[in-house]
């Protein structure tokens, strides 16, 4: 059994497809990580665990390979796992069905946790052209960027790394690291769901007397 475990875990395309969509979320859910600490720390001063214990944020490593089996990427966009053949301009039509996949996945699952939990996640109220608390058009368009310059400079380039390991040691972080996110989600959002907030592990605030970052805060609070 293990030899036959073993045989399977190197020689069959299942293992690929798995590392290097293991490869993705994990590079996505950090850099989801590193985007919110950014703006929270331009608009708050501060950084903090984003209610995980870990630096990943594992949503947006699931959006990224939801984007790719929903839209693939801008070289070959598709539609629902369609090929685009309409004259229009592809990357537009790429960005505009991310944004629109964006308003509403964020407008489920913001209702969706208020709603078993009766914690407000996020709220986008006071945001130009919100649609409700939980999504607006301008955090949707900039997210939707985002997430193409990802597919178009980096998706492909992480799946061909991941595809190329043949070192079973680089292989079994990829699993680890990727079992370790899985874990803090759950762990997480059990906490979310039983206390009514966020877990809360680590905050780090700064002082605003720097110049330019007192100009940052002046300009985003006013």
């Amino acid at each position: 059994m293990k030899n036959r475990f073993k045989n399977l875990s190197k020689n069959t395309d299942l293992r690929k497809q798995v590392l290097s969509a293991s490869a993705v979320i994990i590079v996505a859910s950090f850099l989801g990580f590193a985007i919110e600490n950014a703006w929270i720390a331009i608009k708050y001063g501060c950084f903090e665990n984003r209610g995980m214990i870990f630096p990943f944020l594992f949503g947006y490593g699931v959006m990224i390979v939801a984007v790719y089996f929903l839209f693939g990427l801008p070289s070959n966009p598709l539609f629902f796992g369609r090929p685009i053949k309409n004259n229009l301009n592809k990357d537009f039509q790429y960005i505009l069905c991310i944004m629109i996949t964006i308003c509403v996945g964020e407008s489920l699952l913001g209702n969706t946790v208020e709603l078993v939990s009766g914690y407000q996640w996020w709220d986008f109220s006071e945001v130009p052209l919100h649609i409700g608390e939980y999504t607006s058009i301008p955090t949707s368009i900039g997210f939707a960027l985002i997430i193409y310059l990802f597919m178009k400079n980096a998706y492909t380039p992480i799946v061909e790394y991941a595809n190329k390991l043949d070192n079973d040691n680089h292989s079994r972080i990829i699993i680890v690291l990727m079992v370790i996110i899985i874990l803090d989600y759950i762990v997480s959002t059990i906490f979310m769901v039983r206390n009514g907030d966020v877990l809360r592990v680590w905050r780090l605030e700064f002082p605003r007397d720097n110049q330019i970052l007192r100009f940052i805060f002046y300009f985003l609070e006013h």
